[in-house]
């Protein structure tokens, strides 16, 4: 009997001490009194915290091992992020009032590039979200 024991426990073996796959990033856009925060984290410390900008929200997959990304991003912020996250403010004026804006947390550390959904925001003169 300890033979199909010992054969299930070599089947799952690879199972079992496959490494798991990195979650993506944790990504969070604030709007505060004429200020929008941008907010990277759940990783593995430390990272380096990009943070992409852009008016459509079409993603675009631009090679192999890249995750998808905001087509027509422009990179608004990087730094380096450590267990507490990647934390960046702007002024409110950055962005133009009235436009649908489109932001992603983009994290590159020890396992790689990866990417957080994408967050919308819009801005009237006031500073405060629709």
């Amino acid at each position: 009997m300890p033979a199909p024991s010992l054969l299930s426990a070599l089947l799952l073996l690879p199972l079992v001490a496959a490494p798991s796959a990195p979650a993506d990033p944790v990504f969070a856009v604030s709007l505060l009194p004429a200020q929008v925060q941008f907010e990277i984290g759940g990783q593995a410390q430390p990272f380096v915290g990009v943070v992409l900008v852009s008016a459509s929200p079409e993603l675009a997959h631009y090679f192999v091992g890249l995750p998808p990304l905001l087509a027509d991003a422009l990179v608004i912020a990087y730094g380096v992020g450590d267990a507490n996250g990647y934390l960046v403010t702007l002024p409110d004026v950055v962005f133009p009032a009235g436009v649908l804006w489109h932001a992603q947390g983009v994290t590159i550390d020890e396992r790689g590039i990866r990417a957080s959904n994408t967050a919308s925001f819009v801005l009237d003169k006031t500073g405060v979200d629709r």
